[in-house]
């Protein structure tokens, strides 16, 4: 008789537990330290709605767009390097869809969450060798604090695969019962300017910092894999996709003991899938202390210069004639 009530005890205590969960989540979700909920905090999620990336605006903007000629993704290479005005110039719309940290498993399910309202002809993406190290949580802590609930975030959250990432999907979905996403603004952030369409130009300058020191390239076999399922999602919707990526500071490059060998692994996938792929850090030399904002990004100097190089060679190609 005991054994059977400790069973019947025990399965009920397990029956409330996701219960007990959502319940824990919904009040620690009101709660706030400097405008962060007190779980984000506590899973390590220090992204707020609106933050420096500008992926809430970017995402709202989103929502209002239709179709477009060319779509850019990928990290923040992307969005600080693609700028939709000098591709209108030649009468092509864009959209910019980068966001802080993004990976090709990032990517993959943007992609598919976004595409029926984009359906571009022509996918941009940028490959840097370090968006494929990581594993795609710190992008989906960004994502799930600007983005309305959706299935593709479940189905991200899920494939990240870490317990705080459902966490901060809880967090996320059910503080907005506290605090709306929709009466939630964009922060101004020193130093950059949104650009419709996506873009984010910041003018400074990197000045004369050093890099922190050598970093080991280790790509992800997941990421890898991530990158041939971007490709083949594009590709079955008809359109086409080139991996690119934009230069780095040479002292930056120098500090990447295996960039070379990294690269080669993109390399592969690209040549597996017969996809481009342009590293412009081999022919493309910008200026160090001119053309980036610091030592990992363009300012709006060197996304001038980038961008002017890309679209001659995307015009040789035959992708971006002129439209009359």
């Amino acid at each position: 008789m005991r054994n059977s009530e400790r069973g019947w005890r025990i399965a009920l205590f397990v029956a409330l537990l996701p219960a007990v969960y959502l319940a824990i989540v919904f009040v620690l979700s009101g709660l706030r330290v400097g405008g962060t909920q007190v779980l984000q905090l506590a899973i390590g999620n220090d992204n707020r709605p609106g933050g420096i990336g500008h992926t809430l605006e970017r995402l709202r903007e989103v929502e209002r767009t239709g179709p477009v000629d060319i779509l850019f993704i990928g990290s923040s290479h992307a969005y600080r390097g693609f700028d939709p005005r000098l591709f209108a110039r030649l009468g092509f719309s864009s959209f910019n869809l980068g966001s802080k940290a993004q990976s090709p498993l990032n990517t993959y399910y943007l992609l598919r969450r976004y595409w029926p309202r984009l359906r571009p002809k022509l996918v941009v993406m940028e490959a840097y060798p370090m968006a494929l190290t990581v594993d795609g949580l710190e992008s989906f802590y960004d994502l799930t604090v600007n983005a309305a609930p959706s299935g593709e975030m479940l189905r991200m959250a899920l494939a990240v695969g870490h317990v705080h990432a459902l966490n901060a999907l809880a967090a996320a979905y059910l503080g907005g019962f506290w605090h709306p996403l929709a009466r939630l603004e964009q922060i101004d952030v020193p130093g950059q300017t949104y650009i419709a369409g996506g873009y984010v130009e910041s003018p400074g300058q990197v000045g004369a910092v050093k890099p922190a020191g050598e970093q080991l390239v280790d790509v992800s076999d997941v990421q890898l894999e991530y990158l041939r399922r971007v490709i083949g999602f594009v590709e079955s919707q008809g359109a086409r996709i080139v991996l690119v990526v934009h230069p780095l500071p040479k002292r930056t490059l120098a500090g990447l003991r295996n960039y070379q060998e990294a690269s080669s692994r993109i390399v592969s996938v690209a040549s597996q899938t017969s996809v481009p792929f342009w590293d412009f850090n081999q022919d493309l030399e910008l200026d160090d202390e001119r053309d980036f904002k610091d030592l990992d990004h363009l300012n709006a100097s060197g996304v001038g210069k980038f961008d002017e190089v890309l679209i001659e060679r995307m015009k040789r190609q035959g992708w971006l004639n002129p439209v009359r």
